[in-house]
C-alpha cells in the first residue's frame, strides 16, 4: 500500500470539492481496480507458488484499494475511524453464489511473451514446475 496514489486517496476523495459530491453511486456506475506488473515473479517463485494472486494481491492490496475507493467519509481520520469505514464497505460485499462462481471469478497463469520487445518466460518456465496450477492472474466481479 505504498503507492503515492493510494496514500493520498483519502485526501483526494474527501477534500476535493469537485470530486467529493459526485463520488457516489448516483454518478459512478462501477469501478475497475487493476494491478499490473511488468515483471514475472522472478526470485519469488516458491513463495508465489504457495500463495498465488488471490492470496498475494486480491485479499490484501486489491480489497484495501476497493475499501478506500468505496468507503464513506469516516467519523474521524484516526486509524480506528478509517478502519471502521473500510470494514463497513467490505461487509456490504455480497457473497458470490457457488453456482455463479464462473460468472464472477476468473483465474489464469501468464505465458511466455514479450515485454517492451524483450522475450520473457511464462510462469511455469520461471517456476520450473510444469504441473503448477497456481493463478498468477485473478479477476473478481464484486457487488454490494
Amino acid at each position: 500500500m505504498g503507492k503515492s496514489a493510494l496514500q493520498n486517496i483519502l485526501l483526494q476523495r474527501f477534500t476535493n470539492t469537485i470530486l467529493e459530491p459526485i463520488w457516489n453511486n448516483q454518478y459512478i456506475d462501477h469501478v475497475q481496480i487493476t494491478n499490473t506488473e511488468m515483471l514475472g515473479v522472478g526470485d519469488r517463485t516458491q513463495f508465489y507458488d504457495s500463495t498465488g494472486a488471490l492470496r498475494d494481491m486480491i485479499q490484501s492490496h486489491i480489497l484495501q484499494t476497493l475499501a478506500l475507493t468505496a468507503m464513506e467519509l469516516p467519523k474521524d481520520l484516526t486509524p480506528d475511524g478509517v478502519r471502521d469505514a473500510k470494514i463497513k464497505v467490505l461487509e456490504q460485499i455480497r457473497p458470490i453464489p457457488v453456482d455463479e462462481l464462473n460468472k464472477h471469478a476468473f483465474r489464469a497463469q501468464y505465458a511466455a511473451g514479450k515485454v517492451n520487445g524483450e522475450k520473457v518466460p511464462g510462469y511455469l518456465e520461471e517456476l520450473g514446475n510444469k504441473d503448477s496450477v497456481v493463478e498468477t492472474y485473478a479477476a473478481l466481479k464484486l457487488c454490494y
